[in-house]
């Protein structure tokens, strides 16, 4: 039984054995190489073939790397911009600072007719300056700069502004630091008068800031201004001097004469001692040429003694000075009158038709009129009216210009009344003396 047990397991052995003798390479999965060579079995076991290098390309597993240093590669911090600085982050990783070693670059951002503008600085810091410049790069005051948070300032103007305005301050990333004070001073620093020189301004002063914009000049041009209307300028050729081609159509020597000027050409107002009166009304006028009024009620103007000027008088009182003449004779103090020369009185009668087709409506009036030589605008007039003048009528007469009387019939009752067709009408006028 033992030597049976034997034999078997030869038996299996050497049919174990028979496929390797069957092959001249062991493979790897029956615990050889798989290869003839000492080279091919380190190939076919994943060794090197022989001592090298890899390039970081060759690394799976690490995201982000950058650059090709061959001392130091970053690995994580995705990409950089060159000139950057390089820093931890809170969880450790190596990022960049988004600007150069020593801090941050400014931030400058352009506006355009704005009143106010906000600037996105992102420089993590409340510890920020901010100024703002025009288009021609003169300082701009702001009206007031606010600091909302890390990141933002507020810039606003009292008129819209057109220019840039520039944030600069310090960031948690590579050099930096608070500024330990503005101009010598320390809290909430204000702009003040002294804060700057002419030294330390740059650029040139506009126009529209009081200057030229205008840096060099040249000798003997005159000065214009620019072609876009925003500075002073040389022009191109020297300042000419000609010479007028005519005065009031005359050349030559023009000496002044009469009718060179007219009144309308002539401004202001000619003072008494000018010739004129002083004044542009006649009240003004009068004012300027004859003595004050105030304290002279009753007073008469007179030549004074000395016969060159006027003064406030007492009138004369004298007697009325009465010459004889045509129908007038003077004795001592009694004047007498010729009435048939000079009548004591005047009248005129006429007769008259085409009162208002021959009635007077109720409540109104209707006018007709005669011719009485010698009558004035105003005279008393003593009326003769027709003898059959209806009731209800009322008349009257009056000088309307001189030589002509008017009659004026008024029905004063609530119905219609006949007018006096054909009647006749007189007036006279009495004259006293």
């Amino acid at each position: 039984m033992a030597l049976r047990k034997i034999a078997g397991r030869a038996l299996v052995c050497w049919i174990g054995v028979v496929p390797l003798l069957a092959q001249t390479v062991v493979k790897v999965e029956q615990g050889g190489t798989g290869a003839a060579s000492a080279a091919g079995a380190r190939s076919k076991l994943g060794a090197a073939a022989e001592i090298h290098s890899h390039a970081i390309s060759q690394i799976d597993g690490v995201s982000a790397k950058s650059g090709n240093s061959t001392v130091l590669q970053t690995f994580g911090g995705g990409a950089t911009a060159s000139g950057e600085c390089a820093q931890y982050d809170a969880a450790g990783n190596l990022i960049s600072t988004g600007g150069p070693c020593g801090g941050r670059e400014n931030y400058s951002q352009p506006f355009s007719g704005s009143t106010s503008v906000v600037l996105t600085h992102n420089l993590g810091t409340l510890n920020v300056l901010v100024e703002c410049f025009d288009v021609l790069d003169a300082k701009v005051e702001p009206g007031g700069v606010t600091i909302p948070n890390v990141n933002t300032a507020v810039v606003s103007f009292a008129v819209p502004q057109t220019g840039r305005c520039v944030a600069s301050g310090t960031a948690g990333g590579a050099g930096g630091g608070a500024v330990a004070s503005v101009f010598g001073r320390t809290g909430s620093v204000t702009a003040q008068a002294g804060d700057y020189n002419i030294s330390q301004i740059t650029g040139t002063v506009g126009v529209s800031k009081g200057g030229t914009n205008q840096t060099a000049w040249t000798a003997g041009r005159c000065v214009q201004v620019s072609a876009d209307g925003t500075r002073l300028e040389s022009a191109g050729t020297n300042c000419a001097t000609g010479s007028v081609a005519s005065v009031f159509g005359r050349t030559g020597t023009v000496a002044s004469q009469v009718g060179d000027y007219g009144f309308s050409q002539i401004s202001g107002v000619a003072a008494v001692g000018q010739g004129g009166t002083g004044g542009t009304t006649a009240a003004a006028a009068r004012t300027n040429l004859l003595p004050g009024y105030a304290g002279q009620p009753g007073k008469c103007l007179k030549v004074t003694g000395a016969a060159t000027d006027v003064e406030w008088g007492d009138c004369d009182s004298g007697a009325l000075a009465v010459t004889a003449g045509a129908g007038i004779a003077v004795s001592g103090t009694t004047i007498s009158v010729d009435a048939g020369v000079v009548p004591a009185y005047i009248t005129a009668s006429a007769t008259l038709s085409g009162w208002s087709g021959g009635v007077v409506a109720a409540q109104s009036c209707s006018e007709l009129s005669f011719s009485l030589p010698g009558a004035t605008s105003g005279d008393a007039i003593a009326a003769g009216w027709p003898s059959d003048l209806a009731n209800g009528l009322a008349g009257t007469m009056y000088a309307t210009v001189n030589g002509a009387i008017a009659v004026r019939l008024c029905n004063v009752t609530a119905s219609s009344v006949p007018a006096p067709e054909g009647r006749t009408f007189r007036a006279t006028i009495l004259r006293t003396f």
